[in-house]
């Protein structure tokens, strides 16, 4: 184990040194508060021994400063007389204490204990990290066999990657499974949406700050920075990221380092950095929007998912993980196939809730009950099977042509053609003489334009 030792008592505090060393374990050892502080955040330690009585910050003003939530296991050392201070320090986040006199097996043994739980704790969120992971694997079995290659090389390694794709088509949940697939998977896994933080709290956020570093700041706060250790920090829409908050994030990313707001004291940053945004960043980067060295050092891993739309080969899975004890006949499949979901997975999940409540037993699914339950809500439209193009459309025009097309299939039977196209047949002589308008208006155009001037 790697253990720091803070106490002001040289003398004790190397002894405790030495007997640690004995059992084959690392030991470090500082002297006062402000020492311990500095050591806790440069260094991973497994456990800490503390002194309540130490100079320039006490013990419980060490603890105070990580707010309930210490980056490792700490041991409390005090006086008999001043347990109550040490029971203080337990509901400050101490793990155990002892009261000196003490001897060196028991402490050796505290320490063990201390380690223990620690690995339970870890263990405990290994599991539960299993857990949405087996929740989430529905949604990384791409059939593209090139995002399935890139998706297998993301998680063996360990440079950042950045997530592209429309909103709900599944972003966190690879960032999720890639966090269970990688080395990390036993270290926290931390997300910051950064479209729903104000600017003026993001930096804070993200950095942590010291007491009275701004206005409000009562005590000192670790940032996510801090807290990820060496685990996962997921950044989602991180194009919306402020400029000046993009200028810091490159630095930690280069150096390897932060600093939280207030303080001088260089931090080791060690995690591992996932990104995602639903907007073009190339094009904020054109805009002036969008540090472009931070993109080319987000984008070092890029993954781009597929929409809902384009991906409906994986539909049985999604609703097999949505649905686990329902089927759907392929009529149900088929209708479902034909909506443009424009809210990608998180549309579908929501559907698939609402039709668990309203199906009321029936687990065998139709399309006609699929269209009962929209009916219910207003929302069920018989689907078109043409899907309008994201640049738009030129409506008369495709009116034009597909009536020429009408007229070459049925050898210019204007009835005929017509009936293909839903139109009677004044419909199509009107029709017909529009166009015929239009295109003796462009010959004329043309006929009276300049010629062209030639240099001789």
């Amino acid at each position: 184990m790697k253990i720091l030792v803070a106490d002001d008592d040289l003398a004790l505090s190397r002894v405790i040194q030495l007997n640690l060393q004995d059992r084959g374990h690392e030991a470090d050892l500082v002297h006062t508060g402000k020492a311990c502080l500095r050591a806790l955040r440069q260094k991973n330690y497994e456990i800490c021994v503390l002194d309540l009585n130490m100079p320039e910050k006490t013990g419980l003003q060490v603890l105070e400063e990580w707010e309930g939530k210490p980056p490792c296991p700490v041991v409390i050392l005090t006086a008999y007389e001043k347990v109550d201070l040490a029971v203080q320090a337990i509901k400050l986040g101490a793990y155990d204490y002892l009261t000196k006199p003490f001897d060196r097996e028991k402490l050796l043994h505290t320490l063990e204990l201390a380690f223990q739980n620690k690995k339970l704790v870890s263990e405990n969120r290994r599991l539960k990290s299993r857990l949405v992971s087996e929740a989430t694997r529905s949604f990384v079995k791409p059939q593209d066999e090139r995002l399935k290659k890139i998706v297998h090389i993301a998680a063996s390694s360990d440079e950042p990657v950045l997530i592209l794709g429309e909103t709900g088509s599944g972003k966190e949940y690879v960032a999720r499974h890639l966090h269970e697939r990688s080395n990390r998977n036993a270290e926290p896994f931390l997300a910051l949406n950064c479209s729903a933080i104000p600017e003026t709290l993001m930096e804070s956020e993200i950095f942590g700050h010291a007491r009275g570093a701004f206005t409000g700041a009562e005590a000192s706060k670790a940032g996510l920075l801090e807290e990820v250790g060496e685990g996962i920090l997921f950044l989602d829409e991180i194009g919306d990221m402020p400029p000046g908050v993009q200028v810091k994030l490159l630095r930690v990313l280069e150096e390897k380092s932060f600093r939280r707001l207030g303080e001088n004291i260089d931090l080791q940053f060690k995690a591992r950095v996932f990104s995602a945004t639903h907007r073009n960043l190339e094009e904020l980067v054109h805009q002036g929007c969008f540090r472009e060295d931070l993109y080319y050092r987000l984008n070092t891993i890029p993954i781009e998912l597929p929409p809902l739309r384009l991906s409906f080969a994986q539909l049985p899975d999604y609703l097999a993980l949505f649905l686990p004890d329902y089927d759907f006949k392929d009529s149900a499949l088929q209708y479902l196939r034909s909506k443009s979901w424009p809210g990608n997975l998180r549309e579908l999940r929501n559907y698939c809730s609402r039709l668990s409540i309203f199906s009321e037993g029936v687990t065998l699914i139709t399309a006609q009950q699929l269209k009962a339950m929209e009916s219910l809500f207003g929302e069920y439209r018989p689907v078109s099977e043409f899907q309008l193009p994201q640049e738009g459309i030129n409506i008369e025009g495709l009116i034009d042509d597909l009536l020429t097309q009408a007229l070459e299939r049925c050898a210019q039977n204007r009835t005929h053609a017509g009936a293909l196209l839903g139109m009677s047949r004044q419909q199509v002589i009107h029709r017909l003489r529009k166009l015929d308008k239009k295109m003796k208006a462009s010959e004329a155009s043309s006929q009276n334009s300049p010629a062209p001037y030639l240099k001789a």
